[in-house]
């Protein structure tokens, strides 16, 4: 595989990929189970049922512009969400995986995003392995199958992230530059749709961060300002103009009490810790916690002059988790953005080294899963003492185990494969993760 980014300090592995054939049925077998886990688990209040209700008036009372709940107007979401599962609860009917289709289409268009951003960047093959570590990823994975509003900024920031990062590549022309800025402003106002001005604030900050860090100023006159906020505009102003003229308390309402009263504020009771998203990152990046440090100091180091694609990628995690960090308010959602980055930085590393960052991604794996096996069956009387609303129950502890048993094995074969075929050992990998993580979602 040929480096096609300016990123000269890469030295990508000439490796043949997995057959087509195997990647097909890999590819089919991933996204049936990806839609059908979309319903195999009830709605978990409160918001998951807070967010399918909101939906269900909308399309049972025809009205599109103002969201309701239990008959009461609702301000505190845009609607994106809310128009797209009402869209789909008139067509298909109400239950579980019509309210999460939503979300689950989210999250594969942040994955086909890392794909295509990592391709036109790095090559095919490391466009796949960030698809793989997105797609396995705990917190990702299990977030799309999960009705919530943050899956959907989510997705949208990374294509809005995606798009800037193809734009900005020497290798583009000034047209497909313009176009992808364009997808970039279009994705921002769906951002913004989908949960408010972080929409655009985040990936403004990212932005400001990458310049202060990289020095690359010049990448602001290629941004396509004027006809990109005009498009954003288009696309975002109308609803918030027309339910502010139907709705008057709204603007005091959603800007100050949900944007700037969540920050600095306990308005929502949600106060933890600064340090609080680091543990939920290694928890969230399963099965590739193993090489998430070093992935991050590899994309900090300096690439070829002009647009440094890695030192980007870093800016895009660092400014999102430094900034929910200092709010007030924390969620573990609230970090869901920074994912498509790391993995877009893990898959990058992975592909710059040689087999042995393979086997140091997939020997924490294996040593995870084994002590999860050792403590539900060596152990079992030690977890019997355990306060009894924190006990596992017989379904529960079944599920676990079958999770524990996916991660020691997978982790297992990918450390073989990681010397012999390593784009087999990473599609093992991933996929012992991504199974071990529905497994987990089901119990």
């Amino acid at each position: 595989m040929l480096l096609t980014a300016p990123d000269q300090t890469q030295v990508i592995a000439r490796e043949p990929w997995i057959p087509k054939r195997a990647a097909l049925c890999l590819l089919v077998g991933f996204c049936l189970v990806w839609f059908y886990t979309l319903g195999a688990r009830t709605l978990v209040p409160s918001d998951e049922g807070r967010y399918a209700e909101i939906a269900r008036e909308m399309a049972a009372t025809g009205d599109f512009l103002t969201p309701r709940l239990n008959g009461i107007r609702y301000f505190g979401k845009p609607p994106l969400q809310a128009w797209a599962t009402a869209l789909v609860f008139s067509a298909f009917g109400l239950g579980e995986w019509q309210a999460r289709l939503w979300t689950g289409l989210c999250g594969l268009a942040g994955i086909v995003m890392v794909y295509l951003a990592g391709s036109r960047l790095y090559g095919k093959g490391t466009g796949i392995s960030a698809a793989l570590v997105l797609g396995s990823s705990f917190f990702w994975a299990g977030a799309a199958h999960v009705a919530s509003y943050d899956m959907g900024l989510s997705a949208m920031l990374t294509c809005a992230l995606c798009a800037m990062l193809i734009a900005q590549r020497p290798a583009a022309s000034p047209r497909v530059r313009r176009n992808w800025m364009l997808g970039c402003w279009a994705a921002m106002a769906l951002a913004v749709l989908s949960k408010g001005l972080a929409g655009i604030v985040l990936p403004g900050m990212v932005l400001v961060l990458y310049t202060l860090v990289s020095g690359d100023r010049r990448i602001w006159k290629r941004l396509h300002i004027v006809p990109g906020l005009a498009l954003f505009l288009a696309i975002a102003a109308p609803w918030f103009v027309l339910v502010s003229l139907r709705n008057p308390e709204f603007p005091a309402f959603f800007f100050i009490r949900e944007h700037v009263g969540r920050f600095v504020s306990d308005v929502h009771s949600r106060q933890a810790p600064w340090h609080y998203f680091l543990p939920l990152l290694i928890v969230g990046m399963t099965p590739w916690f193993g090489v998430l440090a070093q992935s991050l100091r590899h994309g900090v180091r300096a690439g070829a002059a002009g647009f440094d694609p890695g030192r980007f990628l870093v800016a895009w995690a660092v400014s999102i988790v430094v900034f929910f960090s200092l709010s007030n308010a924390k969620l573990p959602a609230y970090i869901l953005p920074v994912f498509p980055a790391l993995a877009l930085l893990v898959a990058r590393y992975l592909h710059s080294t040689s087999h042995k960052a393979t086997l140091v991604a997939a020997a924490p794996v294996a040593l995870l899963g084994a002590a999860a096996l050792a403590l539900l069956w060596i152990a079992p009387a030690l977890l019997d003492k355990v306060p009894a609303p924190m006990q596992l129950q017989g379904g529960q502890r079944y599920w676990i185990t079958g999770a524990a048993a996916l991660l020691a094995t997978g982790g297992i074969a990918a450390a073989w494969l990681a010397r012999r075929a390593r784009a087999w050992a990473l599609t093992v990998l991933a996929a012992a993760g991504f199974l071990a993580g529905q497994a987990l979602m089901l119990g």
